[in-house]
């Protein structure tokens, strides 16, 4: 049996407003493109026995990779997304921990955790060896390997600059 991760009690400014800003920036993501579908707090079985609810992910629909990701015929998503997004405030001793290692154990590509509490995100890729995390260049962008031209703005991201986040979609 696995194991049912339930959230604590959610602040506006430590998840509500955080998840807001990262859904805009993965939907007008989708927006551009067809073949890439997005989900907020759905459920999502990994592998039979773990069921999660990322705050956020994105995947390509129909799969361009080996992953067999989909949606069953309730309406569920099936396999590893090829992103998640987690906001991580009271939650921060959770999601970084064990349910990161079952996205990392399930081959969920790219994680992005944004620990809000700590105005800091991380970004892990997923290699041969796990988990790597993936530093922000120059100017605080960060590409996407899995998603061409997905690449946002992590220092706009994690002070709420709205303005600045529409750079990550040009």
């Amino acid at each position: 049996m696995g194991i049912v991760y339930v959230a604590e009690p959610a602040h506006s400014s430590g998840h509500g407003e955080p998840h807001m800003i990262a859904s805009w920036w993965l939907n007008a993501y989708a927006a551009l493109h067809d073949d890439v579908a997005t989900g907020a707090e759905a459920t999502v079985d990994l592998d039979g026995e773990n069921e999660v609810q990322p705050d956020l992910c994105l995947f390509w629909h129909p799969p361009r990779t080996a992953q067999g990701i989909h949606l069953t015929a309730d309406d569920y998503i099936e396999d590893a997304p090829h992103l998640v997004v987690e906001i991580a405030g009271s939650s921060a001793p959770v999601d970084p921990g064990r349910k990161l290692t079952a996205y990392q154990r399930n081959g969920v590509l790219e994680c992005v955790v944004w620990l809000t509490g700590e105005r800091r995100s991380e970004r892990r890729r997923l290699d041969r060896d796990g988990y790597v995390l993936v530093q922000a260049e120059g100017e605080g962008m960060v590409e996407s390997a899995v998603f061409p031209d997905l690449r946002p703005n992590v220092l706009a991201m994690l002070s709420g600059d709205r303005r600045a986040m529409r750079t990550a979609l040009s």
